[in-house]
């Protein structure tokens, strides 16, 4: 009995190791550094002369020597992001003392490196505490193979970082709302939110998109205890998390002066990603959603627990917007490029790549980069007869998919953050078929069943593997 109990351990372990070895192996083929990474390499070796030298003046200088001009923020004494992601590079080349700028790239990609192996460790932890271990162990094998997580855990790049610090923290609250108010292990409840805090304020030096697991968290608990507003303890974890921050926010006082906060929103160009349009949208559709949830979703769940309404018209809704979003012709040419075996998305390493994309981007790409994410979608379809687990999932992938969208300047690496959630869902879904599958009463009918799902399995794997050998394994592109 152990022994079985043992086994999807020692997979899980198997595709770890397995996972580490071909991101070592894809790093080491020779390839060009893009411009971010040449800049995490540059504030790394700085800061292991002084943590107190952390901009990109020099980056600004030599470029503009060479005729190209930088954006004005290379010119500040300060670089825009946390410099947590640049001490962890330092770290290792105070360790290692690096001699050439080669070896120099191979120390600093230990840190994404890193981060993505314990990334695909905790989506397997993720998964058995909102499901079971079966979607578990499914799903950290597709974060295994995920084009987006296999490029940007081998690419020196801070998203792989950000995103395992931002679900730690969000794994952590999920712990937290689980614990009830009658278990005896209450006081695991008050270290989860603890960590939680701990983890979003890593995340936070990290970089300021972390700031997605505030509005994540308060839907959370407002979907699932409202009562844990009341516990101290989640508010002293968002001390916790601030008081992270507090050290970043001194150091930026200390260089712009009062003028700070609207100097970070100048560099970090928030003003200028969101059109007006955009940025009400934004702002009223949180409001409302907020105004919703305090006060409405109670009362509206009551109202339509009905027969008609649940069993009739929610379905009809539900499926009326799925087809409305994915019956675009826009969405439609992506599922058909999706089940094109020859078919490899376009990439590039020019910053404007994608600048005229509508809307639906990143539905259509994630789509034409692996079929899986098909799998991930379906699952929105557990909506219709939906677990508080499913709500959560759903809403977390909803909320960071919907302001990704909204901010524009579309890179995949920027939706890194979506993938444990749909990934989660996905196996959910697939493991959801297989066993209304294996549950088929007629032998004949079960076995063309079996067959026709392993086939479509087959396929969209050799679909999935096709583009990680394109440009995950190989890592050519900066912009997909």
């Amino acid at each position: 009995m152990r022994k079985k109990q043992d086994q999807p351990y020692f997979l899980l372990i198997l595709i770890l190791v397995i996972a580490t070895t071909v991101r070592i192996m894809g790093f080491s083929f020779p390839h060009s550094l893009t411009f971010d990474e040449g800049v995490h390499i540059h504030l790394g070796s700085q800061l292991t002369k002084s943590l107190h030298s952390y901009h990109t003046k020099e980056i600004d200088e030599t470029f503009l020597k060479g005729g190209r001009k930088l954006p004005d923020y290379f010119k500040k004494p300060l670089f825009k992001h946390p410099p947590l992601y640049s001490y962890f590079i330092s770290v290792g080349y105070r360790a290692t003392h690096p001699s050439s700028l080669i070896q120099q790239c191979k120390v600093a990609v230990c840190v994404s490196i890193l981060s993505g192996i314990l990334l695909i460790l905790l989506t397997f932890f993720l998964g058995r505490l909102i499901y079971n271990s079966k979607v578990a162990f499914v799903a950290s094998l597709l974060m295994v193979i995920d084009p987006i997580h296999w490029l940007c855990s081998q690419r020196i790049w801070m998203e792989t970082t950000l995103v395992l610090f931002m679900w730690l923290a969000l794994f952590y609250i999920l712990k937290a709302i689980k614990i009830t108010p009658s278990d005896a292990k209450i006081r695991k409840s008050q270290m989860n939110f603890y960590l939680a805090g701990i983890f979003t304020g890593l995340a936070l030096l990290t970089k300021s998109t972390a700031f997605f697991i505030y509005p994540i968290t308060f839907s959370f608990i407002l979907l699932a205890n409202r009562n844990l507003f009341k516990n101290i303890h989640l508010w002293v974890g968002l001390l916790i998390s601030l008081i992270f921050l507090l050290p970043w926010a001194l150091w930026n006082l200390t260089v712009y002066g009062k003028r700070f906060l609207i100097e970070s929103l100048v560099v970090h160009n928030f003003i200028e990603s969101l059109d007006l349009r955009d940025l009400l949208l934004l702002i009223g559709g949180g409001f409302f959603l907020l105004l919703y949830l305090l006060f409405l979703h109670q009362r509206v769940t009551k109202i339509f627990s009905g027969i008609r309404f649940t069993r009739i018209i929610f379905p009809l809704l539900l499926i009326g917007g799925l087809s409305f979003i994915f019956l675009r012709p826009y969405l439609l040419k992506g599922l058909g490029n999706m089940l094109n075996l020859r078919y490899l998305p376009p990439v590039g390493g020019d910053p404007g790549f994608f600048i005229n994309e509508p809307s639906f981007f990143y539905l259509r790409r994630v789509l034409e980069i692996s079929p899986f994410y098909l799998f991930s979608f379906s699952g929105f379809l557990f909506l219709l007869k939906p677990t508080q687990e499913d709500l959560l999932l759903i809403m977390a992938a909803f909320l960071i998919l919907l302001v990704s969208s909204l901010w524009g300047n579309y890179q995949c690496r920027y939706i890194l953050s979506v993938v444990p959630p749909l990934l989660i869902l996905a196996a959910k879904s697939i493991n959801w078929i297989w066993e209304k599958v294996k549950n088929i009463v007629n032998h004949k009918l079960r076995l063309t069943a079996s067959i026709s799902f392993l086939m479509m399995i087959v396929f969209v794997l050799i679909k999935t593997l096709m583009i990680d050998l394109f440009f995950a394994f190989f890592i050519q592109p900066c912009y997909f």
